[in-house]
């Protein structure tokens, strides 16, 4: 198809060709140690969050459907058998997004590595052994690409205005992983990054509902399906990632981030891969929540020390602007809304419980102590705090005042969890599942990326039944 130059004289080959270009090349990368180190991260937290997820009624009501529209296929579904890699991507991608408890990139509000292991892991067919080494290049691949085609602004953009920014962002980095590990031409590339892009679709509105994860697990559906429509030959335009946008005739119709960014406040980024690596600011989630109500979580459990069970008459949460607009259930009613309620978070802090999946369960949710302290805390929308801060002030029936505030939240690239946090957060969501297993999965998975260990975390996996409720008992 033939394509006109950039509408920008300063990069000729704007954004989708100039991602693609460096994509090309993706096979060959030279990987730092702690870039290394990231990308092991975050495949042992996608595989921990995964796990943990498949135990949620959305991913345990998503499994039959799976199962009628791909009954066979070459990809392998962790709770065992096989499905067309677009199913297992969609299975997989919801899953780790269901308790909300995947990493984040803060810069661009956006969660890469859910969709991205997800689209990645289902181009495993068991007939021929990938490398590990390539999954990681192309793992982190994608992670770069997603992160700097959206820059510094049009994640936030987006979502302040309602749309979900991994449902643009991580749909680039899933078909940017998978075309780079097809080892596709630069201009496959281009037209996988924009027939992903073509697909994008996810609303910040979403949040506190199963629409949230389903369309964590859509956006890797359509990273593999655009990966392999180019790789077959499907074609579409990768102007769209430029500010002018395509064209209808003669007349230009703006690019896709005016389509979502209508007052053209942010577009696509002109990616500079020679700027840092992006992996290296992804924050890895201390809490299964949004990851905006993290530093409010820990303030609060600052706190529950210093009150020792003294009455409680009045708390305050100061937390950015932003953070109301996503976490917008004052009196949640079910686990997903508990998830993004900074009244249900704090109040949980305050009293000492601890964040499992188990205490979003609507019976901890509405017991008398955690609703009536609920009742009684205020948000406060403060200009200035960011999603990784915030404060927490409580005012004692005594009068006496404390407060904690945090500058940086657990996870945060700058505070980052610990080794012996992580493994905890691994197993607590993944013991309930595996039971003994989980030590194995652990340990393989710590040698990525040692050829192998991947398929063999797999293998560990599914080599029992695993215990799941639902449809699927």
């Amino acid at each position: 198809m033939p394509v006109s130059p950039s509408s920008d004289p300063a990069h000729p080959d704007g954004p989708a060709r100039a991602a693609a270009r460096w994509l090309a090349d993706a096979g060959d990368l030279t990987l730092p140690d702690e870039v290394i180190d990231a990308a092991r991260t975050c495949l042992i937290d996608w595989f921990a969050c995964v796990i943990g997820g498949l135990r949620e009624p959305v991913s345990t009501l998503l499994l039959p459907r799976i199962r009628t529209w791909s009954p066979t296929g070459s990809a392998p579904l962790l709770v065992g058998g096989r499905a067309a890699p677009c199913f297992a991507a969609l299975l997989h991608g919801t899953a780790v997004h269901t308790t909300d408890f995947d990493d984040t990139h803060i810069w661009t509000d956006a969660h890469f590595s859910g969709p991205t292991w997800a689209a990645l892991l289902a181009r495993m067919s068991g007939e021929q052994p990938i490398d590990d080494m390539r999954l990681a290049r192309a793992f982190v691949a994608g992670f770069e690409t997603g992160a700097k085609l959206g820059g510094r602004r049009l994640g936030h953009a987006m979502v302040h205005r309602g749309f979900q920014a991994t449902a643009m962002l991580g749909r680039l980095a899933g078909a940017a992983a998978c075309s780079a590990l097809a080892g596709l031409d630069a201009e496959r590339i281009a037209m996988a990054l924009a027939l992903a892009g073509c697909q994008t679709a996810g609303l910040s509105s979403a949040a506190g509902s199963m629409m949230k994860p389903f369309q964590g697990g859509k956006t890797a559906f359509d990273a593999v399906m655009a990966a392999e429509l180019a790789e077959d030959g499907f074609e579409a335009d990768p102007r769209l990632f430029e500010p002018g946008g395509g064209a209808v005739g003669a007349q230009r119709i703006g690019g896709l981030a005016r389509a979502f960014v209508q007052d053209g406040y942010a577009e696509f980024a002109q990616p500079d891969y020679a700027a840092g690596w992006e992996i290296l600011r992804n924050s890895t989630k201390a809490y299964p929540c949004l990851h905006g109500l993290g530093p409010v979580i820990d303030a609060a459990r600052d706190l529950h020390p210093q009150i020792a069970g003294r009455r409680i008459a009045r708390v305050r949460a100061f937390v950015g602007p932003s953070i109301p607009k996503i976490a917008r259930y004052d009196r949640p009613r079910t686990s997903h809304e508990g998830r993004f309620s900074v009244q249900y978070v704090a109040a949980l802090g305050l009293l000492g419980h601890r964040f499992t999946p188990e205490n979003f369960d609507p019976a901890v949710m509405h017991s008398s102590s955690v609703d009536d302290l609920v009742r009684k805390i205020e948000i406060v929308p403060t200009e200035g705090r960011k999603m990784y801060n915030a404060a927490v002030e409580v005012t004692l029936d005594s009068g006496a005042v404390l407060l904690a505030d945090v500058p940086l939240g657990r996870g945060h690239p700058g505070r980052p969890l610990t080794a012996a946090e992580m493994e905890e957060k691994f197993r607590m969501l993944a013991e309930p599942v595996l039971h003994a297993r989980t030590t194995q999965v652990l340990n393989v998975l710590g040698e990525f990326p040692a050829r192998g260990s991947i398929e063999k975390a797999f293998e560990i996996v599914r080599s029992e039944p695993l215990p799941l409720s639902g449809p699927l008992a």
